[in-house]
């Protein structure tokens, strides 16, 4: 399976397209993958900031704007604080690792059988020219034995 078979249109569009879109397909793989990667994120920024690690320096370093960095440095902010903060700084990264993971666990899903692949837009197209052509030769077949 291709990874434009799962994104479909959406493969050249933003971050944030690709996983509205996935949402709307596999919202039963991808938010458990959200969540558990999510709280992977949060742990790992809650962790470094409880060991002592210079949170507003990399910060800094990571080019945040000048008016967070000083907020963070002059604050007494809890480690859960920043934590979310550096939780919300990293969404866009956040999202991908979770669409990358997402990605991975449906094509895990689909080759052991535990789920079926969505069909893409053109197999959907075939499927329904398919269906109104058989309605449509039950339909012919039923007024030909009705008139006899």
């Amino acid at each position: 399976m291709k990874t434009s078979d799962l994104f479909g249109d959406a493969t050249n569009m933003g971050l944030f397209v690709r996983f509205r879109h996935m949402y709307k397909q596999y919202w039963y793989v991808l938010i458990p993958v959200h969540c558990v990667a999510s709280m992977c994120w949060f742990g790992g920024f809650y962790y470094l900031s409880k060991i002592g690690v210079d949170v507003p320096a990399l910060l800094q370093y990571a080019h945040l704007s000048e008016t967070i960095t000083e907020r963070v440095q002059s604050s007494d902010m809890g480690h859960f604080a920043i934590a979310f903060l550096c939780f919300k700084v990293v969404t866009p990264l956040r999202y991908s690792v979770t669409l990358g993971g997402t990605t991975m666990s449906i094509k895990f899903l689909v080759k052991r059988g535990y789920i079926k692949p969505i069909p893409s837009k053109k197999q959907l197209m075939n499927m329904y020219k398919e269906k109104k052509a058989s309605r449509r030769a039950k339909a012919d077949k039923e007024e030909k034995d009705g008139s006899k």
